[in-house]
């Protein structure tokens, strides 16, 4: 039988198209290692974080090879829109330096993520933390993968011997946040905000840590890392419990090891009623 090519609007081959976001993410790795320790160029974005120059060069390395390898597809990318094909079964979310604020003040957490979704499924995540030298990738149905060998979740099943991550923005921020904050101080062991979605989500894949739990989030932070935490074992609902489909407007996720996911979202299950 004939292969469909990579290309078409109706079938993608993910071997071939995980190949080229892993590509893509070890060239914007270089360059970001390349201007580490340098001056980069930084500019306020209209929600009030930073994004430098660097930003905006590895999302046109990005955005340019996706166009090029998949022109039908859409792509969502942190650093503007990009959009290229409205109505596209196949949309890519892209955060070219997830934890720019960490690289700006040279804290070694930051890299790249992207995804692919058809119909709003994540289908590949690919996520690369240059300093760290560490990649994960995963395919749905395929497993999630470290430096290639293959990672599981943690086995955590009590809130309390948890250590979760979160977004805990010191900037005005979305009040569901603060309150995703309230509830949860005092019922695990330890919360975490290291400035990255992309580095919580990697962390709780490989069974460092058990939960993510994330207010009005954007999906080029989580897309990637969702789909290889559940390929380690794990689990993303919404904050009320409900399944969750990756769309271009952020969400309100928990995205866990599964074991302690339910007790989670019985403790927050009136948020979403409140804010």
């Amino acid at each position: 039988m004939e292969k469909k090519k990579s290309g078409s609007a109706s079938d993608v081959d993910l071997e071939a198209a995980q190949e080229l976001a892993v590509s893509l993410a070890k060239r914007c790795g270089a360059l970001m290692l390349e201007n580490f320790n340098g001056k980069v160029i930084q500019h306020i974005k209209e929600d009030g974080t930073l994004a430098t120059d660097i930003d905006d060069a590895c999302q046109k390395i990005i955005v340019d090879g996706i166009k090029k390898k998949f022109p039908k597809h859409k792509i969502v990318a942190e650093e503007g829109d990009t959009n290229t094909a409205e109505n596209a079964e196949y949309v890519w979310y892209v955060d070219p330096l997830d934890g720019t604020h960490n690289y700006i003040h040279r804290v070694q957490i930051f890299g790249t993520s992207i995804a692919l979704s058809k119909n709003g499924q994540i289908l590949l995540g690919v996520l690369f933390f240059p300093a760290l030298e560490e990649m994960f990738t995963a395919i749905r149905g395929k497993g999630a993968f470290r430096n290639g060998k293959r990672i599981t979740v943690s086995d955590t099943a009590d809130p309390k011997l948890a250590m979760i991550t979160l977004q805990m923005d010191m900037r005005a921020s979305h009040p569901m946040k603060a309150e995703v904050l309230r509830v949860l101080r005092g019922k695990v062991l330890s919360g975490r905000d290291y400035g990255s979605a992309a580095f919580h989500l990697a962390r709780v894949a490989m069974g460092s840590m058990e939960a993510f739990v994330a207010a009005h989030e954007p999906s080029w932070d989580y897309a990637a890392g969702a789909l290889i935490v559940e390929e380690a074992g794990g689990k993303m609902t919404s904050l009320n419990g409900s399944p969750v489909n990756v769309t271009p407007l952020p969400q309100d996720v928990v995205i866990s090891n599964g074991k302690l996911h339910e007790k989670i979202i019985k403790m927050l299950e009136d948020i979403s009623e409140r804010c």
